[in-house]
């Protein structure tokens, strides 16, 4: 039941944050709400990683953080208007 509920509502999100008739201010608390979400379930792999002294799970967390911040970069770089 909760991931079908999480599901809408992330997808909710989503789509909001991408949509032109949204406003501004709404697509950008929905963002952030995305991102620490995101960063958070990262975090959380790393402390179960730490807790039950796997590495590996360690790294999944840590190569997930790098790989949405690249991309949140990447996103932002392209939205940034070039004359800024």
């Amino acid at each position: 039941m909760l991931d079908i509920i999480l599901e809408i509502i992330l997808n909710g999100a989503i789509e909001a944050v991408g949509s032109k008739k949204v406003p501004i201010a709404f697509r950008v608390t929905l963002a952030l709400i995305l991102l620490v979400f995101i960063y958070g379930v990262c975090g959380l792999l790393i402390y179960v990683g730490v807790e039950a002294s796997n590495v590996a799970l360690d790294a999944l967390g840590v190569l997930l953080i790098v790989v949405f911040t690249v991309l949140i970069i990447l996103k932002v770089k392209k939205l940034k208007p070039k004359g800024v």
